[in-house]
C-alpha cells in the first residue's frame, strides 16, 4: 500500500507520465533516461515487498518508511544533474541500505555486514568529497553543464579537474562494487538478510550506473587518453577479480557478491562504449539499459535461493531426510542460467550485445580489443561457477539452517512472472531493445 501511495508522488514531482519532459528543477533533470531508471527502481522496491511479506508485516510501518525513503532517493539520483545532488542522493541510498538490514537483523552476521558496508561507504564518501572540492575549485559550480562547458574551453588546463572527477566517481564505483571499491561486496552479500540483499543487488547497483553514466557522458569525451586507459584497466581488473574469486567459492551468497563485481565490469564496459568518441553505434545507451534490466531480473531470481532454496525440517525418526522448496530452486535456476549467459535468457543476449559492440570497437582501438578479450574469457569462465552453484542448490546439503517458506499467493505470482520475464526479455530482446532505443531517441546523448 505504501508503494501505491508513493507512485503518484513520484509522478507529480518528477514528470513520471511524460518521459520526454526536459523540465529542469534546481539540480534535477527529468528526461527519458531518468524515466526508465525510475521504473526500474519502483520495480526493485516492489520485488522487495513481494519477497518479504512476513518481515514487513512484523515491522510495518518502520520497514515501509525505510523502503520508501530508499526508493525516493534512488529516483532523485536518476535525475541528479549536479555533483552535490548526485552525492547526496547516493549517500541517502547508502544510509537506507545500512539501516534497512539492521531493522531486519536477527543474527550477528547481519550487524557485521552492516558495519562493513558503513565503513566501506564512509571511505568512498571521503574520497568523493575530496574530488568534489577539487572539481569545485576549478569549475566553481557543481552542475554537469558547467563542468562540460569548462572542459570545452581551449584556454584552461583540465588535468587536475579530471583528478577531481575521478575521485568523485569513487562513491558511484562503490555502488557498482568496481575495483578498487569492491572489498565489501562478498562479506555484505553473505551477511545481509534476503530483502535487504535483494534491494542492494538491484536498486542500489543501478544508482551507480545512472550517476556514472551521466557524469561520464559530459566529461569523458574531453578527457585525455590516459583517463580512458585507466578506466579500461579498472574494468579489466573488475572482470578478473570477480571471476577469479567466484571460482573457488562454496558459499552461495559470497559467490553472488563476486558475481556482482564481474557483472559491474560488463556494465562499466558498456558505459565506456557509450561515451567513447570512437564508437558510432546509435543504440549503445539502449544496450546499457537492457543489460541493467537483464541483470536486475536475473540476480533477483538468483538471490531468492540465498535463503529460500532449502527447506529444512526437524528430522523425524522414520524420515530423517531434508526437504527442499523446488519452486524456489526452479526460480534460482532461471536466474543462474541467465547470469551464466545461456540462451534464450535475457542474460545471454545482454552479454552478447556488449561483446558484439566491444568486438566492433576493437577494430579501431587496442583498449577495446583488450576489453573484449577480458570480457569474453571472464564470460566463458563465469558459466562454470554459475552452473556449479546451480548443482549445489539441487544437491542435498546437510545443514541446521532454518529458512523461510513462500506462502503468499502474490509472492508466488511474482516469482512466476520473474521467470517468464527472464525468458521473455531474452526471446524478445530485439523489440525490447528497439523500444528502449525509441524512448531514448529524442536524447541521443541524454541531458547531463
Amino acid at each position: 500500500m505504501g508503494l501505491l501511495v508513493f507512485v503518484p508522488i513520484v509522478a507529480l514531482v518528477n514528470g513520471w507520465f511524460d518521459p520526454y519532459s526536459t523540465k529542469v528543477f534546481q539540480g534535477l533533470t527529468a528526461d527519458s533516461l531518468s524515466f526508465l531508471f525510475k521504473c526500474a527502481f519502483l520495480i526493485a522496491g516492489l520485488m522487495v515487498v513481494l519477497t518479504a511479506m512476513n518481515e514487513i508485516s512484523l515491522h510495518s510501518p518502520w520497514l515501509i518508511s525505510l523502503l520508501l525513503i530508499a526508493i525516493a532517493s534512488m529516483c532523485f539520483s536518476s535525475m541528479a544533474s549536479d555533483l552535490i545532488l548526485a552525492l547526496v542522493s547516493a549517500e541517502l541510498v547508502a544510509i537506507c541500505m545500512s539501516v534497512f538490514p539492521a531493522a531486519l537483523a536477527n543474527k550477528k552476521t547481519h550487524f557485521e555486514a552492516t558495519a562493513k558496508y558503513l565503513l566501506s561507504n564512509g571511505l568512498a564518501t571521503v574520497v568523493s568529497i575530496i574530488g568534489l572540492a577539487i572539481t569545485m575549485a576549478f569549475v566553481h559550480s557543481p552542475a554537469f553543464t558547467d563542468i562540460k562547458a569548462t572542459l570545452e574551453s581551449p584556454f584552461k588546463e583540465n588535468s587536475y579537474l579530471f583528478v577531481g572527477l575521478l575521485l568523485f566517481c569513487s562513491a558511484m564505483m562503490f555502488k557498482l562494487a568496481i575495483v578498487p571499491f569492491q572489498l565489501w561486496a562478498a562479506d555484505v552479500y553473505q551477511g545481509y538478510p534476503l530483502p535487504a540483499l535483494l534491494l542492494l543487488a538491484t536498486g542500489s547497483k543501478l544508482v551507480g550506473v545512472i550517476l556514472i553514466t551521466r557524469l561520464l557522458l559530459c566529461t569523458l569525451p574531453y578527457a585525455p587518453t590516459e583517463v580512458f586507459t585507466l578506466l579500461s584497466a579498472i574494468v579489466i581488473l573488475s572482470l578478473a577479480y570477480g571471476t577469479l574469486c567466484a571460482i573457488p567459492q562454496n558459499n552461495y551468497k559470497r559467490l553472488l557478491g563476486y558475481s556482482s563485481i564481474a557483472n559491474s565490469g560488463f556494465i562499466f564496459a558498456s558505459i565506456l562504449l557509450l561515451v567513447s568518441p570512437s564508437t558510432t553505434t546509435s543504440n549503445l545507451l539502449g544496450i546499457t539499459i537492457y543489460y541493467c534490466i537483464a541483470y536486475m531480473l536475473s540476480v533477483a531470481a538468483a538471490v531468492l535461493a540465498s535463503e529460500s532454496a532449502w527447506q529444512y525440517y526437524p528430522p523425524e525418526p522414520n524420515n530423517p531426510q531434508e526437504k527442499k522448496d523446488y519452486f524456489i530452486i526452479t526460480t534460482a535456476a532461471f536466474g543462474l542460467i541467465s547470469l551464466a549467459g545461456i540462451p534464450p535468457t535475457a542474460g545471454f543476449f545482454a552479454k552478447f550485445l556488449v561483446l558484439k559492440e566491444l568486438f566492433l570497437a576493437a577494430k579501431t582501438s587496442y583498449s577495446f580489443l583488450t576489453l573484449f578479450c577480458a570480457a569474453l574469457i571472464c564470460g566463458v569462465v563465469g558459466t562454470y561457477y554459475y552452473l556449479r552453484a546451480l548443482g549445489s542448490i539441487i544437491t542435498p546439503i546437510k545443514s541446521n539452517s532454518l529458512t523461510i517458506k513462500v506462502h503468499h499467493p502474490a509472492t508466488k505470482l511474482f516469482i512466476l512472472l520473474l521467470c517468464l520475464s527472464i525468458v521473455g526479455f531474452g526471446t524478445l530482446h530485439g523489440p525490447v531493445l528497439e523500444k528502449i532505443t525509441t524512448l531514448l531517441t529524442p536524447y541521443p546523448k541524454v541531458s547531463p
